[in-house]
């Protein structure tokens, strides 16, 4: 019998605190190069708004494996996924998943009855990680990155039914 090596990391997943910069940094080095790198003052900015407004959620897994950023915005309140990276070496285990369910239950909890991101149209895993979550493709940006094209991603929430 073959073992699942794939397990959850949802309940280590928790806010990001000030002593997660340095782990947040790793993560970015290995997931991304060059202008795709968050720098540090920006990850320091979305930190503290995290700490100052409920609309800005940034999770880490406990053991820094990975994070994800996201917020409200707009007049609608949709939700908007900013980051989610993981290190190389946790990838296909179910950690990127959990991030990304962890985030949108939040941003939906928000009141985000949408919520949209964007990625590489290269980024097969990452693409196909999203559309098994229930997010489609909802427009065309080429050029939308320095060297490369992107595309957006919109998951919508049904409607609250009668209780």
């Amino acid at each position: 019998m073959k073992k699942d090596l794939r397990h959850s990391f949802n309940a280590a997943i928790r806010p990001v605190r000030s002593q997660d910069l340095d782990a947040i940094e790793k993560i970015e080095n290995d997931g991304y190069t060059g202008v795709d790198r968050y720098p540090r003052e920006l990850l320091e900015g979305y930190l503290e708004a995290s700490r100052e407004n409920p609309d800005v959620v940034m999770l880490i897994a406990g053991d820094s494996a990975g994070y994800v950023l996201g917020e409200i915005t707009g007049d609608d309140r949709h939700g908007e996924i900013i980051d989610l990276a993981v290190m190389k070496q946790h990838r296909g285990q179910g950690l990127g998943r959990d991030l990304l369910e962890r985030v949108s239950t939040s941003l939906r909890d928000l009141g985000a009855a949408e919520i949209l991101l964007y990625v590489r149209t290269d980024n097969a895993a990452a693409i196909h990680l999203y559309e098994t979550a229930g997010f489609e493709k909802t427009k065309d940006m080429p050029g939308y990155y320095q060297d490369g094209d992107g595309m957006q991603m919109t998951k919508r929430f049904k409607p609250a039914g009668p209780g």
